[in-house]
């Protein structure tokens, strides 16, 4: 069960002060300057250094309250130095990281996966959770397992999944221990549900940021990542891959939702701005149940416009499998992959679906998306 996350704001003496660090280095992280929790990955598996950790710079900076970034959702350029930074007949995947293919080129599955609702049985009184029983979950964790054994994806960014202990209980289910996901993350943040976004991996993680620290402005009013923005890097075939994980605030919130949607896009879009002035040659993708349509001003502030904007790959799913839930009847895009143009190029042909089978069917009320890449 997770701690309370809830706390009440009190003036403490200094003493306690010190707690929030203590219990970020118990956790296996490491606050940044700006108050960002990092989490330096060894998985002594031969990681390689991804280079310095990427701060925004003080014009853009990420600390308490990052000021104002311009009216109408202006995101502005990138910081010149930020201190370096439905095929259902889809077969089980086998296990093995990353297939090299006959011609010598690599090739790397990217999916997401919003869960639904993945708790434990246990109440958490500093949140609104569900508690389930101990059959429920069980049979929750069966149905999602062998969902995913059927995604043959290298990497997963997964949304909804109450802490790390339940991502553990999903990942070391008998019909997933030997796919190979022995790489896993998930930093809680502060969502009144207790709901969290994560990543997994057959690939070593080398860094993941939390970005739930992070505040800015538009138009006066301050906005923050609920559920958080993990940042995560990892190199396939000696590249450096970044995978920013998302959840926007569903629809049922109306247009405040909608707002903090287009607020949490635009942000999204200068920090993969960011990611690419510092490194050129990273393959940089936005991954997540955005919770909004293709021809949204979500995703225009998400995409952004140009030469450089960010390339929506569900556009590259077959009309007729083009979605991912289904609202009274009406089938609805509204979980992603976005990429960068340099990472959007390797996008395989006939490579990228929403898993509309069986075993997704039941596990969740979203259906997962897969985009396979191919790695010169």
């Amino acid at each position: 069960m997770r701690s309370s996350k809830r706390a009440t704001r009190l003036a403490l003496p200094l003493s306690w002060s010190l707690l929030p660090l203590l219990v970020l280095l118990a956790a296996g992280c490491t606050p940044d300057r700006q108050g960002r929790r990092v989490t330096e990955v060894d998985d002594d598996q031969g990681g390689q250094d991804a280079g310095p950790r990427q701060d925004l710079a003080d014009d853009q900076d990420q600390g308490p309250d990052s000021g104002d970034v311009g009216g109408s959702f202006d995101t502005g350029s990138p910081p010149a130095d930020s201190g370096t930074p439905a095929d259902s007949g889809t077969p089980v995947d086998s296990g093995t990281p990353v297939d090299s293919g006959t011609s010598g080129d690599l090739r790397f599955t990217l999916a997401t996966y919003n869960v639904e609702n993945l708790f434990d049985e246990v109440d958490d009184p500093a949140t609104e959770d569900n508690v389930y029983g101990d059959y429920q979950v069980e049979a929750k964790l069966d149905r999602l397992a062998t969902a995913i054994r059927t995604l043959g994806a290298d990497v997963i960014a997964l949304q909804e999944v109450e802490h790390e202990g339940m991502l553990d209980r999903l990942f070391e289910h008998d019909w997933l221990q030997a796919h190979g996901y022995a790489h896993r993350r998930l930093i809680e943040a502060d969502h009144i549900r207790g709901i969290d976004v994560a990543i997994v991996s057959k690939l070593p993680l080398e860094l993941v940021i939390s970005h739930a620290a992070d505040r800015w402005r538009v138009d006066g009013r301050s906005f923050y990542f609920n559920p958080d923005c993990l940042e995560v890097r990892l190199r396939v075939g000696g590249r450096l891959v970044v995978v920013y994980v998302n959840h926007f605030p569903s629809q049922l919130g109306g247009a405040e939702a909608e707002l903090i949607r287009q607020a949490l896009a635009a942000r999204v879009n200068v920090l993969v701005g960011t990611t690419l002035t510092h490194f050129p040659e990273a393959l940089v993708a936005v991954a997540g149940d955005l919770n909004d349509t293709p021809d949204s001003p979500t995703l225009a502030r998400l995409l952004g416009a140009g030469d450089d904007a960010l390339v929506d790959l569900t556009q590259l799913v077959p009309v007729g499998e083009r979605y991912s839930y289904t609202y009274h009847g009406t089938r609805q895009v509204l979980d992603y992959i976005v990429a960068a143009p340099g990472l959007a190029r390797l996008a395989v042909t006939g490579g990228a679906r929403f898993v509309h089978n069986d075993a997704a069917a039941v596990a969740s009320d979203h259906s997962p998306l897969v985009v396979e890449f191919r790695l010169p």
